[in-house]
């Protein structure tokens, strides 16, 4: 570690250690010199930090800057204009910049009122698994809120946000830091569970939406209807599981009819 200006900076000689210490430490920004590795080494370096913004030294008029922007880099600087005083102004952009991209790419994927998945990250998760490990065995659960709208009608819009925040905290705390956990549309949710899990493990994630969520003075209590699909058992692509979940749900929901959201006074 040495000081380079006011910037307290940790230098290397090749991309090996650059990725070792990526690897066991958390770093504002890199720096790295667009040398003989070029843009081999911008590509490793992305891959190995994807979060960390990252500012390129190339040679004075090297039009491979542009190639370095595309590649995922945040900010360039030539040689011939290396100064403290730059190099300080190139990290606070590239750290600036690269905290809009997560952003824009937080929105993308999603969902702004519960933080789940949203339902084009979760599709896309999906597709890739199915594809890429077609004899790993999956769970696809559909859920879906029964009678939603009467907690919306009677409470207001603001206790049926307050429900669906509280339904996505309990299915993330239900489900394993591997399941793929989203908000599709409205009222529904998906959970994308590794491996073929009990019974158990959906009627856990049903008892868990189904306690009483407090909102005022009220208890208010939603039911849920789930649907279970298995890969790659009852589909092997990612339209047809979720096919048959969807249809797993409303069957469910038929059997439990008449069991819907209520409230009840604190």
């Amino acid at each position: 570690m040495r000081p380079l200006g006011h910037i307290q900076s940790t230098w290397v000689s090749s991309l090996e250690q650059g990725m070792a210490l990526l690897d066991e430490h958390d770093f504002a920004a890199v720096i790295t010199d667009l040398g003989p590795g070029g843009l081999d080494h911008l590509v490793a370096l992305r891959r190995a930090a994807p979060l960390v913004p990252l500012v390129v030294l190339t040679r004075s008029g090297d039009t491979i800057a542009s190639q370095a922007i595309q590649l995922g880099a945040q900010e360039s600087i030539s040689h011939a204009e290396l100064t403290t005083a730059r190099l300080s102004q190139a990290l606070r952009c590239a750290i600036v910049r690269k905290s809009a991209e997560l952003e824009l790419q937080r929105h993308a994927h999603y969902d702004q009122l519960t933080g789940l998945l949203n339902k084009h990250r979760f599709t896309r998760i999906l597709d890739q698994r199915v594809a890429e490990q077609p004899e790993q065995p999956l769970t696809l659960l559909f859920l879906d809120l029964n009678d939603f709208k009467a907690i919306n009608d009677t409470h207001g819009h603001r206790a049926g946000d307050v429900v669906l925040s509280v339904v996505g905290r309990r299915l993330l705390a239900a489900t394993r830091a591997c399941d793929a956990v989203a908000r599709l549309s409205g009222d529904e949710f998906a959970v994308l569970m590794e491996g073929d899990p009990s019974a158990a493990a959906a009627e856990r994630i049903r008892a868990a939406i189904m306690a009483p969520i407090s909102h005022g003075a009220h208890h208010l209590v939603v039911g849920v209807s789930v649907g279970h699909a298995s890969f790659p058992a009852q589909g092997r692509t990612a339209a047809a599981l979720l096919e048959q979940a969807d249809a797993a749900m409303y069957g469910d929901k038929r059997r439990q009819k008449g069991r819907t959201a209520r409230a009840t006074s604190a």
